[in-house]
């Protein structure tokens, strides 16, 4: 109990203190992503206040050498220029991404969660940073976290938030996805006086709800399916198989 008295009294004293100073913050993480062409890349989180701006950086991305795999790939060809960003506003209990349905970009509005975590005993120092272990689940992952108390910010990489100081490293159970931060530093960032819609060519400014959008990108997919068997010139009747999702959302809340 102790410990947890001496945790909030610091977090409470570190929070006001910093807020005085109303710094924005920019972090650079790398992200690690194990699945069939082990990949790894870079991503930007900036915060100002109670919002922050997360972006994937694809065109940095590069095959994980120290993983292996079946699969060989033009290291240029892993490049992109689809870089989308999340808005998470923790005011406004807000949520606002970038995805794409074929190759039309549309802002999608999420359901705001209030993640559980359980704050552990454990710590460690990354880069220079007393960190503090936490876990919770989201959207069929597991989500083991290292945050500071030393930048009683609540953000982190992605989508995970709600912790009492910045995420500096989080991997799922599976170890198939995780980031690491490697530069903290005090930086502006014009990204917040923008419209979130004007940050990407998008089909629509107005933002379709998340349960909606997943919906459409599985019909999407399920007439792909379709053309695939329609256009089969052999005679066969092709049975497509949809593999499960794998990326870092398994399953919403709506499905379960």
């Amino acid at each position: 109990m102790k410990y947890y008295a001496a945790i909030i009294l610091f977090l409470l004293y570190g929070t006001a203190s910093y807020s005085q100073d109303n710094k924005e913050i920019r972090v650079e993480y790398k992200m690690f992503c194990d699945t069939d062409v082990p990949l790894k890349y870079q991503t930007l989180l900036w915060i100002k206040n109670n919002t922050s701006i997360y972006k994937e950086k694809s065109s940095t991305t590069e095959r994980w050498v120290e993983k292996p795999t079946q699969i060989e790939i033009d290291p240029q060809k892993l490049k992109s220029d689809y870089e989308p960003y999340i808005k998470t506003d923790n005011i406004k209990k807000e949520i606002l991404f970038f995805d794409a349905i074929g190759k039309n970009i549309m802002v999608v509005k999420d359901i705001y969660i209030d993640l559980k975590w359980k704050i552990s005993q454990e710590s460690k120092k990354i880069a220079g940073y007393n960190c503090i272990k936490a876990t919770t689940t989201y959207r069929g992952r597991e989500w083991e976290a290292w945050f500071t108390p030393d930048v009683p910010l609540p953000f982190g990489s992605w989508k995970l938030h709600g912790l009492p100081g910045l995420i500096l490293q989080a991997s799922d159970s599976t170890n198939m996805y995780a980031f690491v931060a490697v530069k903290i530093e005090n930086a502006k960032s014009d990204l917040f006086e923008k419209e979130f819609y004007s940050l990407m060519d998008v089909k629509s400014k107005k933002a379709i709800d998340i349960k909606k959008f997943v919906a459409d990108q599985e019909e999407a997919r399920e007439n792909v399916d379709k053309m695939l068997t329609a256009n089969n010139s052999d005679g066969v009747t092709l049975k497509v198989k949809r593999e499960p999702r794998n990326g870092m959302e398994l399953i919403y809340e709506w499905e379960e």
